[in-house]
């Protein structure tokens, strides 16, 4: 008994028909819209990242500004009570890292939103 692994003989060589005008104009359409789908998310995509650029230099510019504004504030009335010889109370040392802190998370929790980081 042997097995027989030959190929059935394909049919007599068929003829593909010649693409008409219509068939070339639908494959042409068919690759300019799919050409504009990819340059119209490239340009989302770049609008995107130039957005969230933006947003995210205006975040951390802000931040910084609250720190300097915040430590301008902390160093006047700290050197106002060294003036008058007195101690600078602990609470004002703790709302400044407080506050420091609180800052520094809001920019955080910002940005994750802003670049949809998922944890």
């Amino acid at each position: 008994m042997s097995l027989n692994l030959e190929l059935p003989p394909l049919a007599d060589d068929p003829i593909e028909p010649e693409p008409t005008d219509q068939d070339v104009l639908e494959v042409q359409q068919r690759a300019r819209a799919e050409t504009d789908g990819v340059r119209a998310k490239t340009e989302d995509t770049r609008t995107s990242t130039e957005l969230k650029r933006s947003l995210s230099a205006h975040v951390l510019w802000l931040m910084w500004l609250w720190f300097i504004a915040l430590w301008t504030v902390v160093a006047f009335y700290m050197c106002e009570q060294f003036d008058y010889s007195r101690e600078v109370p602990p609470e004002v040392i703790i709302a400044l890292l407080t506050s420091t802190t609180v800052v520094v998370g809001l920019v955080g929790y910002i940005l994750k939103g802003l670049f949809n980081v998922r944890e």
